[in-house]
């Protein structure tokens, strides 16, 4: 199924009143053609902050609501409720496995990451998925999706990539239970490596991400 979804960036984020503007802007392009989107992927409306748990030093992911956001965004989160509009949260870094932004393409097996979770080694990642929840009932969320282009692709290490892969379908499997559901756009898949598949393509269709939206068009391999 095709659908169409616009990204709404608040590029006066930290101008009020810019912020306010464009929300309105937005706002009444969607009231002129109602018809139009399917859905609305809305920035800075919430966040997935790393959260300190006992015992010490031990941390956990959790979905964060940005209060500035919603009260800006208050007339777009109306008027995607009169048309029946989906509304997803938009989050970029993803903190999975990761070496460093610039370590070396030869490592296939990152050691302990800088980023925190780890769900094969055992990060919970039920917090997450409970507070995913419970601010999706809050805003009237669809779901939430992902923008990490962290290394570009987002991950080019087949270990790296394997944890991405690992922390969205964990994720996206606890958001599909309360029926929610979890995207990604991707900035260059071809530039992917995944260990133990044929490739990416097979990877991400055992994957529980709902929908990719991928820019290899034009930043990666356009024929891929």
């Amino acid at each position: 199924l095709n659908k169409v979804f616009a990204w709404v960036y608040l590029h006066g984020f930290s101008d009020a009143e810019a912020a306010r503007m464009e929300v309105e802007e937005v706002t009444k392009a969607i009231d002129l053609d109602p018809l139009f989107y399917d859905g609305l992927v809305l920035t800075h409306l919430v966040e997935l902050g790393m959260v300190q748990a006992s015992p010490l030093y031990v941390f956990r992911p959790e979905l964060l609501v940005n209060r500035t956001a919603v009260a800006l965004y208050a007339p777009l989160l109306a008027a995607a409720r009169r048309y029946g509009i989906e509304v997803h949260g938009f989050l970029n870094m993803v903190p999975s496995v990761l070496t460093s932004p610039d370590s070396d393409l030869t490592n296939t097996n990152p050691p302990r990451s800088w980023f925190n979770a780890n769900v094969s080694a055992g990060t919970p990642m039920g917090p997450l998925i409970e507070t995913s929840v419970a601010v999706a009932a809050e805003l009237g969320l669809s779901g939430y999706s992902t923008d990490d282009e962290t290394t570009g692709c987002p991950r080019r290490l087949a270990g790296e990539s394997e944890a991405w892969f690992e922390f969205h379908d964990v994720w996206g499997e606890g958001l599909r239970r309360n029926g929610l559901q979890l995207s990604t756009a991707v900035q260059a898949m071809s530039w992917m490596s995944v260990a133990g598949e044929k490739g990416t393509p097979e990877r991400m269709q055992r994957s529980s991400i709902d929908r990719f939206a991928v820019m290899d068009t034009y930043w990666g391999n356009s024929t891929w």
